[in-house]
């Protein structure tokens, strides 16, 4: 593998190209431990981009167990590895295995991204939210994001990129939800909004609303009615209840 090729593939992620697997739950307390991972399809576009669809290959073994192995073939070179079975399933297990296979190549998530304990939901199985971020790196990113979508009154249309084209290849997940039609510039405002309801002592409230609606949203009409949900909470408090 030559030089430029291995500075490109190891080059840092961005926040929004990891995603966290729960690893553990604490049922006293109703807390989890989550550890960060690449998202399954920042890897791939990482490897599809630079070195060709043809240029890399994967292969998973089950076992018995519910763990998962993989194999990633990048130019001759072969680097396996398992990953435990998860809580999430089989499919999540598998782009486990895929993450650590591939750090074994230098593909790593920020160094900020580490286990971390979390509130967690038991009677739905999830956590309520992800942890944050921090770093020079994820902080350049993220504000690039912030400033390159025009002003809103609430999350739609889709925003023009404004990231240079190695950020935007990275910021896959950034890229999806774009592609349903959500603007950046909404999503920071959700994500100040999250943040102030936490403030106010309403975070698990909001984590809830978080995944009654899959996140921002599947589109621009359910992230804008998340958006109004969201602000109703922050303006009435304890007044508006908000179910599991």
């Amino acid at each position: 593998m030559s030089d430029a090729l291995w500075t490109r593939l190891t080059a840092p992620f961005p926040a929004l190209a990891v995603t966290w697997d729960v690893v553990s739950v604490d049922a006293v307390v109703d807390e989890a431990v989550v550890a960060p991972r690449l998202r399954r399809e920042a890897i791939v576009e990482r490897l599809d981009r630079h070195c060709g669809v043809a240029g890399w290959s994967v292969t998973f073994t089950p076992f018995a167990n519910g763990a998962i192995g993989c194999t990633v073939e990048i130019a001759g070179v072969r680097k396996s590895a398992v990953a435990d079975a998860l809580m999430a399933g089989p499919a999540a297990t598998a782009d486990a295995a895929l993450a650590v296979s591939a750090a074994s190549f230098g593909l790593a998530v920020p160094p900020s991204a580490v286990p971390q304990r979390v509130a967690f939901d038991a009677e739905a199985g999830i956590a309520l939210h992800e942890p944050e971020l921090v770093g020079d790196h994820v902080a350049a990113v993220e504000a690039g994001a912030a400033t390159a979508a025009g002003p809103a009154d609430a999350p739609t249309g889709p925003a023009s990129a404004g990231a240079s084209d190695d950020d935007s290849a990275l910021d896959v997940h950034a890229a999806d939800v774009e592609a349903r039609g959500l603007s950046r510039e909404g999503l920071v405002m959700i994500d100040r909004l999250v943040e102030r309801l936490k403030e106010s002592g309403h975070g698990l409230q909001a984590a809830r609303l978080l995944v009654r609606y899959g996140g921002y949203g599947k589109d621009a009409e359910a992230a804008r009615a998340l958006y109004g949900a969201l602000r109703a909470l922050l303006k009435h408090g304890d007044d508006v209840e908000v179910e599991a």
